[in-house]
């Protein structure tokens, strides 16, 4: 199959190579100039968009960033996997993705969206209650994040008159009430009129150090489980019913609620709908089925039979010096991956790498994020002791990791909150 593979920064260029390995001729567009080399000496790569797609099977879009241009001029005559308007404005649009899950039924934590930061300040000197706030824009980034703890929001506010004084530029500011509990995400792959395949149930460990502490990234690492129930209550309750709209919209690829779980019930806060970076790398650990085929399959509407196996899959960052901010991460770029070869590629996934001159695996240009090691097993200790040990195979100078994926999800709050059936979740 002739695939071309589009990313704005490259993100998941992994797959890519992974889909190459599997006899596919696959083509790669990275749109931001910034990270153009990512992969080189890897995979081959297109200047243009347009040499991308030319005589492809297949496109598929990695992100929501990517100009909206590509995918309107190629859709009707080229299968899609991802990449849609829809798509775009499901994940940046918050309000709007608040309004579909309300219309479908889906139980919604508060959440309103203010167009300036100032507007906020008056909201939480009146509504008593912990926030969350999450300015949008192209300025910001994962440390613009806001989550207060005091119930009188004092915290909150002087964040929020923090970035004002800082003169941070936003397009919106969404504030939710925050909810404790476990957070949970669940994912599913659509082919524009019903689910392909099983749900995943995943984890996300958003702080940078250990126990939940540090800074807010991205992600430095997740907890991944296939599960065998069809019916698995708390995707009956919240994912599931999005389907009708997912179906009129003609999505076509993959998409995770993520939400709050407690016992009160569970209580969703965003759409992810494109693949999450790096619970794509940990799902290539348990897959049967090619990448290939189920994007093609996704793409152009076909319900395959989609194959995995139902282990618990880790997967961990490792991160750079001066993650994740760009201009610090640089200090690391051209360092020597030790370890990481075509022996160890199995399970272990460049994210920011390329290959210099001597054939070596080295850090290339980004926010920092190396390679994510991943692991599985029939529990969640057995998981983790493999994707430790297949991070142990490499060694970064002044790289770090954290050591404590999955700690923070036990058998028993999985069992009492119904996120798995009692089978699944004995680890």
């Amino acid at each position: 199959m002739k695939i071309a593979y589009l990313s704005h920064n490259g993100d998941s260029l992994d797959i890519a190579f992974r889909m190459a390995l599997d006899n596919n001729k696959v083509t790669v567009f990275v749109e931001d100039p910034q990270d153009a080399d990512n992969f080189d000496g890897l995979i081959p790569k297109a200047k243009t968009w347009q040499e991308a797609v030319n005589g492809k099977d297949l496109l598929v879009f990695d992100d929501n960033k990517m100009s909206p241009t590509i995918w309107n001029s190629c859709h009707k005559s080229i299968p899609c996997f991802g990449g849609s308007p829809f798509g775009a404005r499901l994940e940046k649009d918050r309000a709007f993705a608040h309004s579909l899950m309300s219309q479908a039924g889906i139980p919604t934590i508060e959440s309103i969206s203010f167009k300036t930061l100032k507007e906020v300040i008056p909201h939480l000197k009146t509504h008593k209650v912990p926030h969350v706030i999450k300015p949008q824009g192209k300025q910001v980034k994962s440390h613009h994040l806001i989550v207060g703890k005091d119930p009188e929001n004092s915290d909150a506010i002087s964040q929020v008159e923090r970035l004002i004084e800082q003169g941070l530029i936003v397009e919106a500011v969404e504030v939710e009430e925050k909810k404790n509990g476990v957070e949970t995400g669940l994912s599913i792959f659509f082919n524009g009129m019903e689910r392909v395949g099983p749900v995943n149930v995943n984890f996300e460990h958003k702080r940078s150090h250990d126990g939940e502490r540090g800074f807010l990234t991205g992600e430095m690492g997740t907890l991944i489980k296939y599960c065998e129930d069809p019916d698995l209550p708390l995707y009956k309750d919240t994912l599931e019913k999005m389907i009708p709209i997912l179906r009129a919209y003609d999505y076509r690829g993959q998409i995770d609620l993520n939400m709050i779980v407690n016992d009160d019930g569970a209580f969703p806060l965003e759409f992810t709908p494109r693949p999450g970076k790096p619970s794509i790398f940990i799902e290539d650990e348990v897959h049967i089925t090619p990448w290939g085929e189920l994007m093609h399959g996704c793409a152009t509407g076909k319900n395959i039979n989609f194959q995995c196996h139902y282990d618990w899959a880790i997967g961990v960052q490792l991160c750079a010096f001066g993650f994740p901010f760009r201009e610090q991460a640089e200090c690391s770029k051209g360092l020597v991956i030790d370890g990481l070869d075509e022996h160890t590629l199995d399970h272990l996934h460049p994210i920011e790498a390329k290959l210099n001159k001597n054939g070596k695996f080295v850090v290339d240009s980004g926010v920092g994020e190396i390679l994510c090691a991943t692991g599985r097993g029939d529990t969640i200790d057995r998981a983790k002791i493999e994707a430790y040990r297949n991070l142990g195979r490499v060694t970064v100078p002044n790289s770090f990791y954290r050591h404590d994926i999955s700690d923070k999800i036990s058998a028993y709050e999985l069992d009492r909150l119904n996120i798995l059936p009692l089978e699944e979740s004995v680890a």
